[in-house]
């Protein structure tokens, strides 16, 4: 008797077929294209630096550069790239990596065959696209930077970069991405929009970002284009802060509901972003409004059919409110359940800037997480109407991350305590009002950067 494949099987077949290639190989690195249209830049890889597009040569690859056909031939060897160091890192620690789970998605493994028959260290067409049209952002999240977000910018152009050891989110590094005080890349749009019509039915899985991408025309623009195409093998997909004016919030469920009445893509995803709950979620998350976030996921799910997948990206901040959301990603699960509608919750990992990481933190954090995995295996519903296991390998994956601590662990301390001490000052902001959970420890990083100075001084 035949069963469709668990998340789990998928990931342990993909595995094999990979290590059949080489140790090192990854699927993505082939079929991956993120698009960066407001500064020029592009990758093929969510865990890189992005690299700037040449727009006076051919656009047919805007994923390809000198610099990632190396990386390529690097796994086509067989040999370990520091670029690739974060998913090393995860498979050391005997967990399944990016590179395993992203390669056995959907948009992704039917095309093993193609790229391996005739393997190069050139870019395939990209079966997995992601755009971000304009870096105009409503908020200015703690572990994000001018590139995303024009508000990080303004406050960056005003008070100068963070005074860690090496300055933070300083304006001048970023002269090579040709970052300017500017929403939108006009010239690589016109350049964009043609290459995007002749590739689009290729495209397996899309998905838009930002900057807040409801803030872009270019988003409405494609959401406009989408709903009069045919395009039954594509998901597609937009993150978002979900804090948007009325207006705006209202005209986009429209765009989702005519999407939907036409049946114009396989399936539909909203990707909220929030990484803890309640004031938590808004320190880390400058400008959040936890309760119009709350209520345009819930008039998301009660106005379309559609899916949901938060996003949280794990940091160091965040451990003292996760309960509280899982709590509620589960009542949401239960009250807006739909036999074909998938509400879930995918844990990311941050790793920069290295001092907001979570193995930064003492052990005694360790419980916060201990009690949420508790939590969802009390709750585990593989139908829809509990926790997943996938959500769950992700909250264990990051529990192992507690005890790998960084390379230079006082210096990331002293940047922690120096980066929360000036944006308290900036954002007028309580770190100890928010976090009693985390006042040893700020005070443990602040006597780091005491003694530092005095032996600084008496250099």
């Amino acid at each position: 008797m035949s069963h469709s494949l668990t998340e789990f099987e998928k990931i342990n077949q993909i595995k094999t077929k990979l290590d059949s290639v080489s140790p090192s190989f990854c699927l993505v690195r082939w079929k991956h294209a993120t698009l960066n249209l407001a500064t020029g830049s592009s990758k093929s890889c969510c865990h890189h630096d992005f690299k700037p597009i040449d727009i006076k040569n051919n656009l047919d690859q805007l994923h390809d550069n000198p610099k990632e056909q190396t990386l390529r031939q690097k796994m086509i060897d067989g040999k370990r790239s520091k670029d690739c160091s974060y998913c090393w890192w995860v498979e050391d620690n005997k967990h399944n990596s990016d590179r395993q789970n992203w390669s056995a998605k959907s948009w992704m493994s039917p095309y093993f065959d193609e790229v391996t028959e005739n393997l190069t260290n050139k870019a395939s067409s990209p079966s997995w696209v992601e755009l971000n049209f304009s870096s105009r952002c409503n908020m200015k999240c703690i572990y994000c930077s001018p590139i995303f977000s024009t508000k990080w910018y303004e406050e960056i152009k005003t008070h100068g970069p963070y005074p860690t050891l090496i300055p933070h989110n300083n304006i001048k590094n970023l002269n090579h991405l040709e970052f300017e005080e500017k929403y939108e890349n006009k010239e690589l749009l016109e350049k964009f929009w043609p290459w995007f019509k002749n590739n689009i039915e290729s495209f397996r899985l899309l998905k838009i970002t930002g900057g807040e991408p409801l803030l872009s025309n270019q988003t409405f623009k494609m959401l406009d284009l989408i709903s009069e195409m045919k395009l039954p093998k594509l998901s597609f997909g937009i993150n978002s802060n979900l804090n948007l004016p009325h207006q705006v919030w209202n005209s986009f469920l429209e765009k989702i509901k005519e999407i939907e009445k036409k049946n114009s893509v396989d399936r539909f995803y909203l990707h909220p972003s929030l990484d803890s709950f309640g004031e938590r979620g808004e320190y880390i998350r400058t400008g959040l409004d936890m309760e119009l976030f709350k209520s345009n996921v819930e008039s998301y799910l009660e106005q379309t059919n559609s899916h949901l997948h938060l996003i949280c990206t794990l940091n160091n901040l965040a451990l003292g409110g996760l309960l509280e959301y899982w709590e509620y990603l589960l009542k949401i699960k239960k009250k807006f359940f739909k036999a074909n509608r998938e509400i879930s919750l995918g844990t990311e990992l941050l790793h920069a800037p290295e001092w907001l990481n979570i193995n930064l933190l003492p052990p005694n954090m360790e419980a916060y997480l201990e009690e949420v995995i508790d939590f969802v295996e009390k709750n585990i519903d593989e139908c829809g109407r509990g926790f997943l296991y996938v959500e769950l390998e992700g909250l264990k994956k990051a529990k192992s991350t507690l005890f790998s601590k960084p390379k230079d662990e006082a210096a990331a301390k002293i940047n922690f305590y120096r980066f929360i001490r000036e944006l308290d000052i900036r954002r007028k902001s309580d770190f100890h009002k928010t976090f009693p959970e985390l006042k040893d420890f700020y005070y443990s990083c602040e006597m780091l950067d005491l003694r530092n100075n005095m032996s600084q001084n008496d250099l």
